[in-house]
């Protein structure tokens, strides 16, 4: 997502009351600026990393090396101050940031710019009694997004990333680049604790392993050249 959010929550439970956040909206930036995003929140919180009670992170779907580095930041702080790291949904993220906002209430759509003309899409039921993800997301074309029964479309759903034609008449719209506090903070209450928080892909990572093994390569190079010598006597 093009926007990194860092908060703290009273409650571990996300149930409390959001008492500093900030945005980070430089996609550039964001592994940089993360470290120094979460003293300044905690500074203005009046807390010491320390104080804290639990860590929530995204956990996807999103770009492979911005979930990767949410992960591992969150991860590693964790275990140095010794308290849990509990997995947030970023679709589950991304509607709950418009719940508050909106009386509609049924199956949302959660929309990411995935790149490559391609969006990372997956429903959001929105009840009275919770939020919470209905199946996982897939990675589509926009013309391929089925809106199906959905009441609401949330975050990349600006005019240049929707199908051609537009959203459908009687949809409630909500474009989000990314989710706000309260989003997260309501992903946050109904996290599956559970579950350890392992990154969500939705495609396979860009990076490809090699078809033929580099080394294997190097020996068999390295093997005919010897032939080629003993060949030549030696003598090249």
């Amino acid at each position: 997502m093009p926007r990194a959010v860092v908060a703290v929550s009273d409650g571990s439970d996300g149930t409390g009351d959001i008492r500093a956040n900030l945005l980070l909206d430089d996609t550039r930036r964001h592994a940089e600026a993360l470290a120094g995003a979460v003293d300044d929140v905690l500074l203005r919180a009046g807390l010491r990393h320390r104080d804290l009670d639990g860590i929530g992170v995204g956990i996807g779907p999103g770009s492979f090396i911005g979930v990767r580095t949410g992960l591992s930041f969150g991860l590693g702080l964790g275990r140095a101050i010794g308290c849990p790291v509990v997995g947030l949904d970023g679709l589950v993220a991304l509607v709950g940031s418009v719940v508050d906002n909106t009386a509609a209430r049924g199956a949302f759509l959660g929309v990411i710019d995935a790149r490559r003309s391609e969006r990372y899409v997956g429903r959001v039921v929105v009840d009275a009694a919770r939020v919470h993800a209905a199946g996982p997301a897939h990675a589509l074309a926009p013309d391929a997004i089925d809106v199906g029964d959905v009441v609401a479309i949330v975050g990349a759903v600006d005019v240049h990333l929707a199908p051609a034609g537009g959203w459908p008449a009687g949809v409630d719209v909500h474009p989000l680049p990314g989710p706000t506090a309260a989003g997260l903070r309501l992903a946050l209450r109904v996290a599956d604790r559970t579950r350890p928080p392992l990154p969500v892909y939705v495609r396979e990572a860009d990076a490809k392993v090699p078809a033929v093994d580099p080394a294997a390569r190097r020996s068999a190079v390295l093997a005919a050249l010897d032939a080629d010598d003993a060949a030549r006597g030696g003598h090249r």
